[in-house]
């Protein structure tokens, strides 16, 4: 007679376990009158990320600095032409680069990317 919950063939190993995995965010912030960047990268929250962001730009001069991206589990780009700068995500360096840069051409000319990073999600 066969037991209740146990089939025939079974290892009786438990399940694996799953991956678990913590996001990570940055941030990036800039004075934009003086030409100031401050940059966050792998932070637990959004808010870290943003005020981390916000002290790195103040404690290179900046007074009037403003958070311009955050981003969770990927990368964020800021990319500069003649006139303006913008800032766009995306899944991988090269993606979130190749957005700001779309945008940019958009609206201005010789526009260079001035600063990309990543924060990847962290398996815990």
């Amino acid at each position: 007679m066969p037991i209740p919950g146990y089939s025939e063939g079974s290892s009786n190993t438990p399940p694996p376990l799953q991956e678990q995995w913590a996001s990570q965010w940055l941030a990036i912030a800039t004075d934009t009158p003086k030409g100031i960047l401050g940059t966050s990268t792998n932070r637990q929250t959004a808010q870290d990320a943003e005020s981390a962001a916000m002290l790195d730009c103040h404690a290179k001069g900046g007074s009037s600095c403003e958070v311009q991206i955050s981003y969770a589990n990927g990368c964020a780009a800021m990319v500069v032409g003649d006139k303006l700068m913008n800032t766009k995500g995306g899944s991988s360096k090269e993606s979130a680069e190749q957005k700001a840069l779309s945008k940019c051409q958009e609206e201005d000319k010789n526009c260079r990317v001035y600063y990309s990073a990543c924060s990847l999600p962290k398996r815990i």
